[in-house]
C-alpha cells in the first residue's frame, strides 16, 4: 500500500513539475528581444563565423538593455577585435532599431552603444596562452571597448586591459579602412 501512495505522490510530483514548465509563458516583450538576438545572431555567423553563446538583457518593465555573448575559434589581435566587437554593436543596434515589433518595449528609442552589451570569447583549440598580442576576449558595454588578455599563470590577472571609448574603436577602424 505505502509503495502505492509513494509512487502515486512521485507522479503527481513530477507531473506537475513539468507541465508547469511546459506551460510557462514568454511575454511578448520577451519573445521580440529573443527574435531580434535571433536575427543578429544568424547575420553575425553568416558573416564573421562567431557562434552566439549568450543572450540576455534588463527588461522587467520595459527594455533597458540588450546582451550578446559571442565566441570565435581563431585568436584575435586588438584590431580584429575591435573590428568584430564594431562590427557586432551596429548589426545589433540596427536590428533593433528597425524591429517595429520590439520598439514599443524599449526604455528609449533610438537605442545607442550604452543600451547593448557584447562580449567575443576566443574558444579555439589553438593555445594563444603565452601570445600576448592575442586576446582572450572583447567587449563592449556602457559605451567603452575593452580588450582583455588573461594571464594563465595568475587567475583573474590581465595581462593586456587596455579600454577605449566606442566612437574611439568606430575612429581608429574607419581611419584603417580609407
Amino acid at each position: 500500500m505505502s509503495y502505492y501512495i509513494f509512487n502515486t505522490a512521485l507522479f503527481i510530483l513530477f507531473s506537475h513539475f513539468f507541465t508547469s514548465c511546459l506551460l510557462s509563458t514568454i511575454s511578448d516583450k520577451e519573445r521580440s528581444v529573443d527574435s531580434v538576438l535571433n536575427k543578429t545572431s544568424t547575420r553575425l555567423e553568416k558573416k564573421y563565423g562567431m557562434k552566439t553563446v549568450g543572450t540576455g538583457g534588463a527588461m522587467m518593465y520595459e527594455v533597458k538593455s540588450i546582451s550578446l555573448r559571442l565566441s570565435v575559434y581563431t585568436p584575435l589581435s586588438i584590431d580584429e577585435g575591435r573590428f568584430l566587437i564594431v562590427k557586432s554593436a551596429e548589426q545589433l543596434l540596427e536590428d533593433i532599431n528597425n524591429d517595429q515589433i520590439l520598439k514599443p518595449y524599449l526604455i528609449h528609442h533610438p537605442f545607442d552603444i550604452n543600451d547593448i552589451d557584447i562580449a567575443i570569447f576566443y574558444s579555439g583549440s589553438e593555445n594563444i596562452d603565452q601570445d600576448i598580442t592575442k586576446l582572450d576576449y572583447v567587449s563592449t558595454y556602457c559605451g567603452l571597448v575593452n580588450y582583455t588578455k588573461l594571464d594563465p599563470n595568475k587567475l583573474g590577472k590581465e595581462l593586456v586591459d587596455k579600454t577605449e571609448t566606442f566612437e574611439e574603436a568606430l575612429s581608429i577602424l574607419n581611419a584603417v579602412n580609407h
